[in-house]
């Protein structure tokens, strides 16, 4: 019944968006000022992954992004059009070919930022600052892919997906409330080297894949601008409740699992540790979704009783 109750409440929701069409010229406002578009853009550089995320949720295939092998590895979802340019990496993207392309829009964050006055005397530059530590990353990162909806006048559509993301994130709570008697604490790490750790806190996308759940944060950590802290391995200790999840790849998994500092882990020792396939943690609001999907598919493998 609650499913059916968020699925008509959602529904009443998008029916306005359903008749809105966009209207140009239109003035869209950035973290770098704003800007007026006669008609949607239709020839668009992605510098960021999450930029890159947006477009392929909206049905637009970039003309570009920067370093689409990374993309495949790390961000892997959603699925890259084989026919995509590669323009360097996202630090420093080759302006040369960026303007042999010939773009009529750019997308950037933060990586980016130095680089807006060169950029701009290419095409048309947003930048989109959607993770920083004095606002809500997730709220943010739903506000850019509305925003980027109305501008490619694709906001039905952007409405429709986001209704279709929170119906699954409460079928995957379903899930996994269906499995745990009791909702159980989760820590998400990324194993950086055998000695150090990047743990997940508070104004991560994954503490809000984490909660969307129905589960509890295992380790509360203050808020960073990217909702991720590094620190020495030995701060795992601290977790000694429910589960532990890091997110492949990581190489050298075999060389620490065999270590005597990690099997000395209270979390180690109670088999509550599962890996996480390749999810990108720093991407637009889809990536709460991957996330939470990847990480329920891990939960389920692990004994109820955490």
């Amino acid at each position: 019944m609650m499913l059916i109750r968020n699925a008509l409440v959602a529904l009443l929701l998008f029916v306005p968006a359903l008749g809105a069409a966009a209207t140009y010229p239109m003035t869209f406002l950035d973290d770098a000022g704003s800007q007026v578009f006669d008609t949607p853009p239709q020839r668009v550089i992605a510098l960021s992954w999450n930029g890159a995320e947006n477009l392929l949720k909206l049905d637009i295939s970039p003309l570009a992004i920067a370093d689409v092998q990374g993309y495949r590895q790390w961000v892997v979802q959603p699925k890259l059009p084989e026919e995509v340019s590669d323009v360097g990496t996202r630090a420093q993207p080759n302006l040369e070919r960026i303007a042999a392309l010939h773009p009529d829009l750019i997308l950037i964050g933060s990586q980016q930022s130095g680089l807006i006055t060169q950029l701009q005397r290419i095409a048309p530059v947003i930048f989109l600052d959607s993770f920083r530590a004095d606002h809500n990353n997730a709220a943010r990162a739903r506000q850019d892919y509305l925003k980027l909806g109305q501008l490619f006048n694709r906001e039905a559509l952007a409405h429709q997906r986001l209704s279709e993301l929170d119906l699954r994130l409460e079928t995957l709570a379903a899930q996994l409330a269906q499995h745990f008697p009791s909702p159980p604490a989760v820590t998400v790490v990324r194993l950086a080297d055998t000695r150090h750790v990047l743990i997940y806190g508070r104004n991560s996308l994954i503490e809000e894949a984490i909660k969307r759940l129905g589960l509890k944060p295992g380790l509360d950590l203050a808020a960073t601008t990217w909702g991720a802290s590094r620190h020495p391995l030995t701060r795992l200790a601290d977790v000694k409740r429910g589960a532990l999840l890091y997110i492949e790849p990581f190489l050298k998994a075999d060389a620490l699992f065999a270590t005597p500092l990690w099997n000395a882990l209270p979390v180690a020792q109670g088999n509550r540790v599962a890996p996480v396939r390749s999810t990108w943690s720093y991407g637009g609001i889809f990536s709460v979704l991957y996330l939470a999907e990847a990480m329920t598919d891990s939960l389920l493998t692990l004994e109820p009783n955490l």
